[in-house]
């Protein structure tokens, strides 16, 4: 349930967070116009990244996909989405080890409780 609200809020940061990036791109630019592609790019990049520091490395390779979209075969892109990848892939055996106890204990709990 924690997880969920983390993930609504992250998209809720990320969201502010592109709207001030928008409004803010000519500023960091010094005074050079961006195009649409190289705005996305930077913005999913960054959003991938924020989803990354708080571990919704789900969310954060999918925007490291997006990224690739507006600029096909970046490297630094492709090797976070990777490693996103590589980390979900982590997580998921660690459920599999867990799950079998969980299980027991629930087990366990219904039978005391009978």
């Amino acid at each position: 349930m924690f997880r969920i609200f983390i993930y609504f809020w992250a998209l809720e940061q990320s969201n502010a967070h592109f709207f001030n990036f928008i409004s803010m791109a000519h500023h960091e630019t010094h005074e050079e116009n961006l195009s649409h592609d190289e705005i996305m790019y930077s913005y999913h990049m960054q959003r991938g990244s924020d989803f990354t520091k708080i571990d919704l490395f789900l969310s954060a390779r999918n925007n490291y996909q997006l990224a690739l979209k507006y600029r096909p075969g970046d490297p630094v892109a492709a090797e976070k989405a990777v490693a996103c990848s590589e980390q979900i892939k982590k997580d998921r055996q660690k459920v599999l080890v867990i799950l079998p106890f969980v299980l027991i204990l629930i087990a366990f709990t219904i039978f005391l409780n009978i």
